[in-house]
């Protein structure tokens, strides 16, 4: 993982907590979101170096394109973005129960006919 994003660390941390409070999102709430520890949301907040792949879901979360934090990410994050985005469903599909898994698959195949 790449570590270090180009905004100097101040800058990302008061952008971290600015998106939080604008948005509603407490450091619980995104650290799900992200599959950290609630300690790992505090450090980003400080302006603690954010991995690649945890930087694509904290800008998720946050509603803000990734290369926002890292203009670098522009290119490698088409990849990235589309590898997380998999994993995060599968994840969700998994804690649904059996029927809400059928429904989600009928509603999906219903939109693939459009």
């Amino acid at each position: 993982m790449k570590k270090g994003l180009a905004l100097p660390s101040q800058k990302r941390g008061n952008l971290i907590k600015q998106r939080m409070c604008l948005l509603g999102l407490s450091v619980s709430e995104v650290a799900v979101y992200c599959d950290v520890s609630e300690r790992t949301v505090v450090r980003w907040r400080h302006g603690d170096p954010i991995s690649t792949d945890h930087s694509i879901l904290l800008c998720e979360v946050l509603v803000i394109t990734p290369t926002v934090l890292n203009p670098q990410l522009a290119e490698e994050n088409k990849s990235v973005t589309k590898s997380l985005r998999g994993k995060k469903l599968l994840r969700l599909y998994d804690t649904l129960s059996l029927s809400q898994q059928t429904a989600l698959l009928v509603l999906l195949q219903g939109l693939n006919k459009e």
